[in-house]
């Protein structure tokens, strides 16, 4: 195991995913979103930078995770948005191993550290609120 993953925590398990449905998983109080596409995995931050709309609700087209609320776009491979110029979604470092895929906790809490969360709890979207696209 690399010396730079300090915590490892499981998100999924790889056989257990559906190939292109995003699947959610909260790790050290942050959503995330685990992409299955193929042979590869994408854990991503799992909300939107528009309005914080959970994107586990969201769709793939591609190689772009499609938010359900608004229709923003970001690449599996880099959370770079293809149709917002100059926006972005965290993409963690992941791995598969032993039928699990997995993120540093760690590097998931240093993360929210330094990227707080533009809204409060009761203000972002999530499944009972803006009807999705």
């Amino acid at each position: 195991m690399n010396k730079e993953r300090q915590q490892p925590v499981k998100v999924a398990t790889w056989s257990q995913l559906t190939d292109r449905r995003p699947h959610g998983v909260r790790v050290a109080e942050v959503d995330l979103v685990v992409v299955r596409h193929d042979d590869r995995v994408s854990v991503l931050e799992g909300r939107c930078p528009h309005r914080a709309g959970k994107l586990v609700g969201g769709r793939i087209d591609g190689e772009l995770l499609i938010c359900p609320f608004h229709g923003w776009d970001f690449h599996c491979g880099s959370g770079v948005s293809a149709g917002v110029e100059g926006e972005s979604i965290h993409r963690f470092d992941a791995w598969v191993e032993s039928d699990a895929v997995w993120v540093d906790a760690d590097a998931v809490r240093h993360w929210r550290s330094v990227t707080p969360q533009a809204f409060a709890d009761d203000e972002i979207l999530g499944p009972d609120d803006d009807e999705p696209t």
